[in-house]
């Protein structure tokens, strides 16, 4: 008698798919990524964190919209600063992007390629795991120095 494992980051497989399969979706992102980039470069800041500008204390993801920029525009120790996730969020939004212009051939092969990639590794189960726990640690590191 066998019991299929269980994979712990499982989830993320479904939750690549879905989002991928939908280009509607996918248009839909890309437009207002493209949209708050553009105006954040322009120094429009279309969004606050409301946990930073309730309490003062950092989000986990405070500082990543500046962190992208800095790191599309080369500015490496920068984006590590106020960042060090900004690498894959540039390629979660590559991936989006891709998965929204590409025509439909090559953007079946490139939406198998991610989910194969997600399967075999569940590197975006892992990364958003230690995101939030890189987080959580940045959040007690704001406590413990505020005390």
């Amino acid at each position: 008698m066998s019991v299929a494992r269980k994979h712990t980051f499982g989830w993320s497989i479904e939750m690549l798919r879905m989002l991928l399969d939908r280009r509607s979706l996918c248009l839909v992102l890309s437009a207002l990524t493209v949209l708050y980039f553009l105006a954040l470069s322009l120094g429009v800041v279309l969004y606050r964190c409301p946990l930073h500008t309730s309490t003062g204390f950092p989000c986990v993801g405070c500082g990543l919209s500046a962190a992208v920029l800095a790191l599309l525009g080369g500015r490496f120790s920068q984006m590590w600063q106020l960042h060090p996730f900004a690498p894959y969020f540039v390629l979660l939004g590559s991936m989006i992007v891709g998965s929204a212009f590409l025509p439909d051939g090559l953007r079946i092969r490139w939406n198998a390629f991610w989910i194969r990639l997600e399967a075999r590794t569940r590197v975006h189960g892992l990364i958003l795991t230690i995101l939030c726990v890189f987080g959580a640690l940045r959040l007690l590191g704001q406590l413990l120095m505020t005390q």
